[in-house]
């Protein structure tokens, strides 16, 4: 029950939170100690993660040696050795400064030529696959109880979920979905970890607790799904804004900053799509050596790559100092224009001497997109301003029409929707299950006689 409450309580919530709603609970706001992100290793979600796995090790042997002193059967005995010896390894990397991705990573460069950080499921498949083996041989012939072996099959699966996002994630993945990615691939793997321990934990008990009748699990699955949906429904109503124009590179292969100093500024040309605009975003950062912040001034205005024109909409981006550079979103109210009038976006240095404005931009031949502007100089016709403008974030007709093209426009979307939707589903399924479990444990608990 803690684990639940830490783990969805203080990482998914607020982290769903300011990726839907940035405005309410900016992503700077949130500890970072509560963000799982592989990047930051050692953090205290990652301990979590890798204590419940070290508990989980722990069950699982204890298991086993229960089953060799009961003459379970060797399957048994094997599958819970074979289960903690590999979630104890698992444990041990996650605290430890040796990651197998890395390695993969060398020996992908080194013999194949390839630089991946998800090569390490390719190069590993032959030992997951032995593990799943012995994994579907216990299941089926280990002799544990119903509601264990489900728990088993459930909390695998979900790890193998897991690995297929590890896989698919640099090519389903796109459009900024990346922290939604690492948010859900944590929680299924620490969700996962939970409901295997939690069948272990049932395996010792010798005693179901009812987790998969039939008048607790088809509750669960309907509100669960109602859940998503509904908070999916409100999201896609009354938050979510269909990008229309949209010239980021999907990778960072072709893509570079423009260092602007002050008052300079770049120009993207662009036509007005058929819907109204409620806001753009870009990829914004600022390089000064005393640690000053800046801003970048944003205008649009009516023409194709002109510095002066009639400014139909304008603003301002604090940019703080730091290293790289981050997204900007930009909201304002719809502008409505004619479908195809030429437009031009302005950025523009706002910033103190010595600094230097970071504007993302994107070397890529873009149809879509008009000239692209440097210091009021063209730049080469295949680079463009690298960045996105949205429709408005009310329930209209012409939104939906833009929610339709933007999930037509590539097969990836439709996926990658069904992808989040399962994932989701899960994501509220799970903790379901194990606070039903945490409420159905009797009070007063006893030791197994084979362990006494």
């Amino acid at each position: 029950m803690v684990a639940v409450v830490f783990w969805w309580g203080g990482v998914v919530i607020p982290r769903l939170i300011s990726l839907v709603l940035p405005e309410w609970l900016p992503p700077e706001a949130i500890p970072r100690d509560l963000n799982p992100d592989l990047d930051l290793e050692g953090r205290l979600a990652n301990r979590v993660s890798a204590g419940a796995l070290m508990v989980l090790a722990f069950l699982a042997l204890i298991n086993a040696g229960v089953s060799r002193r009961t003459a379970a059967g060797r399957i048994a005995v094997i599958g819970w050795f074979v289960l903690g010896v590999a979630t104890g390894y698992l444990a041990w990397e996650e605290v430890s400064d040796f990651h197998v991705a890395s390695i993969a990573l060398g020996v992908g460069r080194a013999v194949f030529g390839v630089v991946s950080q998800y090569l390490w499921v390719i190069l590993l498949s032959p030992l997951i696959l032995v593990f799943v083996s012995v994994m579907l041989v216990f299941i089926s012939k280990g002799g544990q109880l119903r509601e264990v072996n489900l728990l088993l099959t459930l909390g695998i699966l979900v790890w193998l979920l897991v690995l297929i996002h590890e896989v698919s994630a640099p090519y389903l993945f796109i459009g900024g979905t990346y922290d939604l990615e690492v948010l859900i691939e944590e929680t299924l793997e620490f969700g996962g970890t939970l409901l295997i321990g939690l069948g272990a934990a049932i395996a010792l008990r010798k005693r179901e607790l009812g987790v998969f009748r039939r008048p607790v699990l088809i509750p669960l699955i309907v509100g669960s799904l109602a859940v998503v949906g509904l908070l999916g429904s409100l999201v896609g109503s009354f938050v979510f804004r269909a990008p229309v124009i949209d010239t980021r590179n999907d990778t960072h292969i072709g893509t570079f900053h423009v260092s602007l100093s002050d008052s300079q500024a770049v120009a993207q040309g662009f036509g007005m799509p058929a819907i109204p605009i409620g806001g753009f975003g870009l990829r914004l950062g600022l390089h000064d050596p005393e640690g000053r912040s800046g801003a970048a001034i944003w205008r649009i205005v009516g023409g194709d790559g002109v510095w002066q024109g009639p400014i139909l909409r304008a603003g301002r981006i604090d940019a703080p100092a730091g290293k790289g550079s981050t997204w900007k979103m930009v909201n304002f109210p719809p502008l409505v224009q004619p479908e195809g009038r030429p437009l031009t976006l302005l950025v523009e240095a706002d910033v103190g001497p010595g600094s230097s404005l970071l504007v993302r931009a994107a070397k890529a031949d873009r149809k879509e997109v008009g000239r692209f502007w440097i210091n009021g100089e063209p730049a080469w016709s295949d680079q463009t301003l690298s960045f996105v403008a949205y429709s408005a974030s009310e329930p209209t007709r012409s939104k939906v029409q833009a929610i339709w093209a933007f999930m037509t426009s590539d097969w990836r979307w439709p996926v990658l929707l069904l992808d989040l939707a399962l994932g989701l589903t899960l994501l509220t399924l799970i903790p379901a299950l194990l606070i039903f479990a945490a409420l159905r444990r009797p009070r007063v608990g006893g030791i197994p006689s084979e362990l006494r």
